[in-house]
């Protein structure tokens, strides 16, 4: 981000307009208006020496959300897709044959923590479904908006997966997914293509969340959690740290 002539910081827009110069974007789309105008100001010691992604890392974070390239042009736009956003915005995708569903679970928003280290907004961490948002730029209309958006609306997050499925078109995640048969779409957060003779066949779904307290996983932490482990059993076999690939027999008797 260059920072020159900027003795405090920017707001918010000329960090965007930046972003979008830098990266040769069509546009930096934030739809989430009541938040954008929350963030303010950012300091220059947030911005100083920072790439473009990880600034658009630390909003993502803070803002509850994330961001996702859209080719509406000869030139992409990048969107951010709030946490909890309707799926009226959503691009559509149709299936009329899929295999079944597989529920996993909802969880429905009950408590919003956000902290910058040394002030805290919204009471303490360990209640039941908590977003937890440790972020630099944290401030209290920061915490209000994305609890609005969250918390006070209630929004209620459902995990699925679909195995296979046969789609009209070449998704763009995110997507609003509507199967045949079903009442109302489904939000898709992950998916798997091949372009088989029998058209465009999928694996998608929305990601499974356990546990009480969900935190945001960077980019290089999610890297790391799907390499292989040392002494992680594979199937038949298992990486060693020192003998390296060994089979194993498992007795499931």
């Amino acid at each position: 981000i260059d920072l020159s002539g900027k003795e405090i910081g920017m707001d918010i827009n000329t960090v965007f307009a930046k972003i979008k110069d830098a990266c040769s974007f069509e546009a930096v789309i934030f739809p989430d208006t009541n938040t954008q105008a929350a963030i303010g100001d950012i300091s220059k010691n947030n911005l100083l020496g920072k790439t473009c992604h990880a600034v658009l890392s630390m909003l993502s974070q803070a803002c509850c959300g994330y961001w996702c390239a859209q080719h509406n042009s000869l030139l992409p736009s990048l969107v951010f897709v709030p946490f909890g956003a309707s799926l009226n915005w959503y691009k559509n995708a149709n299936s009329k044959y899929y295999a079944q569903i597989k529920k996993l679970g909802k969880i429905r928003t009950r408590m919003i923590y956000m902290s910058n280290g040394s002030v805290e907004y919204g009471g303490d961490t360990g209640g039941a479904d908590t977003i937890i948002i440790d972020t630099p730029i944290a401030n209290r209309e920061l915490w209000s908006a994305v609890s609005d958006r969250t918390y006070n609306v209630l929004y209620t997050y459902t995990a699925w997966a679909c195995d296979t499925a046969v789609l009209d078109v070449i998704p763009e995640l995110p997507i609003a997914m509507n199967f045949e048969g079903e009442e109302s779409p489904r939000t898709v957060n992950y998916g798997n293509i091949e372009f088989l003779s029998c058209g465009i066949i999928a694996n998608i779904g929305s990601n499974r969340v356990d546990g009480g307290e969900w935190k945001y996983i960077s980019r290089s932490k999610r890297e790391l959690n799907n390499r292989p482990k040392f002494d992680q059993i594979c199937g038949n076999s298992k990486i060693t740290k020192n003998s390296g690939l060994k089979f194993v027999y498992i007795n499931k008797n």
